[in-house]
């Protein structure tokens, strides 16, 4: 898979998570899901890569509440750990044994395609998010539904607006950040996928 659909482009939710679900259905057990998103603080800064622990969606939308989902399984499905505190806790460690910084943090999902205001971006970082993207959140209920261990990390690639007082932000300035960060965002996930599959053998 490279890249994704997103609801902004006027997909449904069922639309956004096909591939991934067909994908589940066809085997895979383990997801590890990428992202581009804008950082809450200055804690973290474009281009730094976030282990994603939880999340917060913003949209009210969900890829559960549909005939597809239904024909899937349990729609009312508990999200308590959507995020495997196993893998998330391997990936720390083969960033560790590779001197790689690899910060954590909450994720919000919002629709999009416009930025958030800054009075948004404010209540998001006292509710403890750290970062925010317009993707992720979907795939991460619907992979879950289907009992898939999932892994998620964002690519850090501009401050949210108001984080930064003299910074006013750009979709260009966005796409040119995640260019520049996505060497790092391949090494975390080759060096992750190295780890697990040794992990895997020993065990």
């Amino acid at each position: 898979m490279r890249g994704r659909l997103h609801i902004y482009e006027g997909y449904h939710c069922d639309d956004v998570v096909r591939l991934p679900r067909a994908i589940a259905f066809l085997g895979a057990k383990t997801a590890f899901i990428t992202n581009a998103a804008g950082s809450t603080s200055v804690q973290n800064r474009p281009g730094d890569i976030v282990l994603i622990n939880d999340h917060i969606n913003t949209t009210g939308l969900s890829p559960l509440g549909s005939d597809e989902a239904r024909m899937i399984g349990e729609q009312f499905i508990d999200m308590g750990q959507a995020y495997s505190r196993e893998l998330g806790s391997d990936i720390l460690k083969a960033a560790r044994k590779n001197s790689i910084k690899l910060k954590q943090g909450v994720y919000a999902w919002t629709r999009g395609p416009q930025y958030e205001t800054a009075a948004e971006i404010r209540a998001l970082k006292k509710m403890g998010v750290s970062v925010v993207g317009m993707s992720t959140v979907p795939e991460v209920i619907a992979l879950h539904q289907m009992g898939t261990r999932i892994a998620c990390v964002s690519s850090v690639t501009n401050f949210c607006t108001g984080v930064r007082k003299d910074h006013t932000l750009s979709h260009e300035e966005v796409k040119e950040n995640g260019k520049k960060v996505s060497q790092k965002l391949d090494g975390i996930i080759r060096i992750s996928l190295d780890f697990l599959s040794v992990q895997k053998t020993q065990g």
